[in-house]
């Protein structure tokens, strides 16, 4: 058995919520969950939706990504 993230498999998943296509990534730590939440036109998956995608181990972490757009 292996534990390798197969990353094709995440995108697949995210991709089934929404047709938005990133050009940038934000990968945001404990406390900084606000700026998701300026996001609009946006879209949150729960972590569990997406395959191999490590589960928040912190309490309090909304658990969830987020695409949209941010601007300014």
């Amino acid at each position: 058995m292996t534990d390798r993230f197969d990353a094709q498999a995440a995108a697949a998943a995210i991709r089934s919520y929404t047709d938005i296509k990133p050009d940038v990534a934000l990968i945001l730590g404990s406390g900084l969950g606000a700026l998701a939440d300026e996001a609009t036109d946006a879209v949150a998956i729960p972590m569990s939706e997406v395959p191999g995608y490590p589960l928040p181990t912190v309490v309090g972490h909304a658990g969830r990504v987020v695409i949209g757009k941010l601007e300014g």
